[in-house]
């Protein structure tokens, strides 16, 4: 249903890629893990405990454990110069305006909850005045 909006790609028929060979190989490689791990660990436990226990494994589990150090790389990668970045433009010319937009919403507001008394007849009254000047301004138009 997308091929009007994107081509599909031409098929090439045949090589290795487009037959079952990939599927058997997957199939097979999935087979052969399930079976040393089979053998390793319900045949010969205490090797795998031994295995488990060797300092190269313990430090490999402590990496894998700590994301391979992915978190430290993005952080030093990404984290730590987009903060250095926040904190040299913090203020810029950009950042005063919005900080004046700020401001002004707050003095506004401060304006508009003095108009919020709680009075039924004032908001009716004011709401009949704002009707009387538009019907003034359409007559004398």
């Amino acid at each position: 249903f997308l091929e009007p909006a994107a081509a599909s790609p031409a098929a090439r028929p045949g090589g290795f890629a487009g037959g079952v060979g990939p599927q058997i190989v997957v199939a097979v490689v999935s087979l052969a893990g399930i079976y040393v791990s089979y053998l390793f660990f319900a045949r010969r436990p205490l090797a795998a405990r031994r295995l488990t226990l060797s300092p190269v494994l313990q430090r490999l589990r402590l990496l894998a454990l700590e994301g391979f150090a992915f978190d430290r790389l993005y952080a030093g990668v990404f984290v730590r110069p987009f903060l250095w970045l926040a904190r040299r433009g913090r203020d810029d010319i950009i950042d005063a305006g919005f900080s004046a937009i700020g401001w002004s919403v707050v003095q506004l507001h401060g304006l508009l909850k003095r108009s919020q008394t709680g009075r039924l007849r004032y908001y009716v009254a004011v709401a009949s005045l704002g009707v009387l000047v538009f019907i003034a301004l359409g007559i004398f138009r």
